[in-house]
């Protein structure tokens, strides 16, 4: 059996820059200035676990809910405007997958209406069989809570299975979790940190599907 699970924002969508944007933009309304370089401390984050960043870095009377009010009012009105950034290869990918009898699963940071927003307005929410959102688990991402969900789910082995990801904490919990782990990189380009426990780096989601083509089921199932 072969499955593949996705990240999704800075992944699939190139949703990461588009929150940056908006950060900055709900920062300054609040008077804390750009907030959108803390992404980069927080990527793989789910809400409650970047409530506590921001807590502790502007202490804890900083008022996250309205931080967030705003952040979204920007990003939609980005979205309205622009509309959603897909990533390089995403559907090329996922129709590789089925034509090829991959099973395909979503482990994502956001919450599920944010993500289930995201694949009905792009058309792709009929290929994810399963869908692990960061409002199902109790522990954040470099926690490996997530992915074992999602392997459950598929009633899969993590060796059983690959994980495409965007940035070092979903890394380290695909990692920790068992599955192989792919590095597609989004804001964060340097893999040395990661090296050592992803199979590759991959430019775009095109190159993964190289990469699959390639290889041989041993190469990276037991």
């Amino acid at each position: 059996m072969k499955a593949v699970i996705f990240d999704m924002d800075g992944l699939m969508f190139d949703t990461e820059r588009l929150v940056q944007y908006s950060w900055n933009q709900a920062g300054r309304a609040m008077g804390k200035g750009d907030s959108g370089e803390e992404i980069y401390h927080t990527l793989g984050y789910n809400k409650e676990k970047r409530r506590e960043y921001f807590k502790n870095l502007y202490g804890d009377r900083f008022d996250f809910e309205t931080f967030q009010i705003l952040s979204s009012l920007y990003y939609y009105r980005y979205v309205q405007k622009y509309g959603i950034p897909v990533k390089k290869g995403l559907y090329e990918l996922l129709d590789y997958l089925i034509k090829n009898h991959y099973q395909i699963a979503l482990a994502t940071s956001s919450s599920h209406q944010s993500a289930l927003k995201l694949l009905r307005a792009t058309g792709i929410d009929g290929y994810f069989s399963v869908m692990i959102t960061g409002d199902q688990v109790q522990h954040s991402k470099p926690d490996p809570e997530i992915y074992q969900r999602a392997c459950d789910e598929l009633k899969i082995k993590p060796s059983e299975g690959i994980a495409l990801e965007d940035s070092y904490h979903g890394l380290q919990a695909a990692h920790a979790c068992g599955l192989g782990a792919i590095f597609v990189p989004d804001l964060v380009l340097d893999d040395e940190p990661v090296r050592d426990i992803i199979l590759c780096k991959c430019d775009s989601l095109l190159d993964v599907i190289t990469y699959l083509e390639n290889i041989t089921p041993k190469d990276y199932f037991l």
